[in-house]
């Protein structure tokens, strides 16, 4: 971090100090708290106190020993940024959605840090028997995971780092359990991974369900025709 600030430090009031801790993290990406104590000429526990007002603000992440940009040109923070920020807000949806769920329900659940905060006041609630969360979160499928009466079902894919997520749902039978529920409630079930013919020829019963692989049936005639004309006398 470059050298001390101008001026006194006596003379930088919180707003004018937080204002310039706010731009050297959005310069450097990142700052310690023991740098900033130092630069200002306060206390840890004043700088502290000005990170809190700073993220409370949108302005930065806290972390560790410091804080961190919000770098907002990236596609997606990671998980653990975005579940700092707003996170009052999201409590407060969270509790409003819990309140909505019943008993003996089943619950098609994103991976987000809203959709976990959910999971959380669901587990706070309690007394639950038969709760059925469907859920592509890693996160939330943990925070629920041996609950008492909650049964969890992950729909399994690749894992997205970014999210703590599977996307591209794959195998057929994952994709047939829920299949009938998720175009019951009108919710998009895209980019299955099968070849699966269910996937394909069943697409007027399930219009919410989008595969993005060729069915085996097609795949075995399209190789056929590659072997016929191309390596003639061959055979599989």
């Amino acid at each position: 971090m470059p050298g001390s600030a101008n001026g006194s430090p006596d003379d930088v009031f919180a707003p004018e100090r937080q204002e310039r801790i706010a731009r050297l993290v959005e310069e450097y990406g990142r700052a310690r708290v023991a740098d900033l104590a130092s630069r200002f000429g306060v206390s840890s526990v004043t700088i502290r106190k000005d990170l809190v007002a700073l993220e409370t603000a949108h302005r930065l992440v806290r972390a560790h020993g410091g804080a961190i940009a919000i770098d907002r040109s990236r596609p997606e923070l990671s998980f653990d940024i975005r579940e700092r920020l707003q996170a009052e807000e999201k409590s407060r949806i969270g509790a409003a959605a819990a309140a909505l769920v019943q008993d003996g329900e089943s619950i098609v659940m994103d991976a987000s840090t809203t959709a976990l905060s959910v999971a959380r006041q669901l587990k706070t609630r309690g007394g639950w028997s038969q709760l059925t969360i469907i859920t592509n979160g890693l996160r939330l499928a943990g925070e629920l995971a041996g609950h008492p009466g909650i049964v969890v079902l992950m729909l399994g894919g690749r894992v997205r780092w970014e999210a703590l997520s599977v996307v591209g749902q794959l195998g057929t039978e994952p994709c047939l359990s829920v299949r009938s529920y998720l175009n019951q409630q009108k919710i998009p079930q895209v980019l299955v991974s099968t070849g699966a013919t269910e996937f394909g020829s069943e697409f007027k019963e399930f219009p919410w369900t989008i595969g993005w692989e060729p069915d085996y049936i097609a795949e075995g005639r399209l190789f056929g025709l590659q072997i016929k004309q191309n390596q003639a006398g061959k055979k599989i």
